[in-house]
């Protein structure tokens, strides 16, 4: 359950290539926008096959989010697409190390560790 604190707005800015799409997440992540957050996921699926999640500007992240989160992974997982997550602050890697989320996610430090895994992946397909 989120907390009752004063939620930052999310904001969110893309690039799209040839392999993947990447999505740059700012603000906190609460239950008043994982609705906006789903909704942008999904045209993201639409789009291309395999997705980078840039978490390095994210503050705060609820538990609906960490559920959200696991359920676009498995959905990428079983159509053999790449869902990778960069740049995860100390704070909230906590909280998905104290939820075993960390242990069903793709989290890398940084955006060229995510990409070298996420090539790596391409290439096994």
């Amino acid at each position: 359950m989120c907390t009752n604190r004063v939620p930052e707005i999310m904001k969110t800015s893309r690039l799209i290539t040839d392999k993947y799409a990447l999505l740059r997440v700012e603000g906190s992540l609460t239950n008043e926008n994982i609705q906006t957050f789903s909704e942008e996921i999904e045209r993201l699926m639409e789009e291309r096959t395999n997705l980078v999640l840039d978490f390095s500007e994210v503050s705060f992240i609820c538990s609906a989010t960490l559920g959200l989160l696991l359920r676009f992974n498995q959905n990428f997982n079983r159509e053999n697409r790449a869902f990778v997550i960069f740049g995860v602050h100390e704070d909230i890697m906590k909280i998905f190390t104290i939820t075993e989320v960390s242990n069903y996610l793709s989290l890398h430090p940084t955006q060229k560790e995510a990409l070298e895994y996420m090539d790596a992946r391409i290439a096994r397909q």
